[in-house]
């Protein structure tokens, strides 16, 4: 089950309504950082910089917000 559905299931909303809990928090979500480096030597990121980035500083080439595909 994805964050989707427990937004459905639990809020009883439609999560491709415009003013659903769901689309709100995805909002949030495109704004955020992507990674955080803590104390000059720990990279912290959800799900890793997959296999095309070779250098952090890719990281801050991205376009920020990034679209949510669902």
């Amino acid at each position: 089950m994805g964050f989707g559905d427990e937004c459905s299931t639990k809020l009883n909303q439609n999560i491709d309504a415009p003013n659903s809990c769901f689309s709100a928090i995805n909002k949030i979500f495109q704004k955020l950082p992507l990674a955080a480096i803590v104390e000059k030597n720990i990279l912290c990121m959800h799900g890793g910089i997959g296999t095309t980035m070779k250098m952090l500083a890719e990281l801050e080439t991205i376009p920020r917000p990034i679209d949510v595909v669902h």
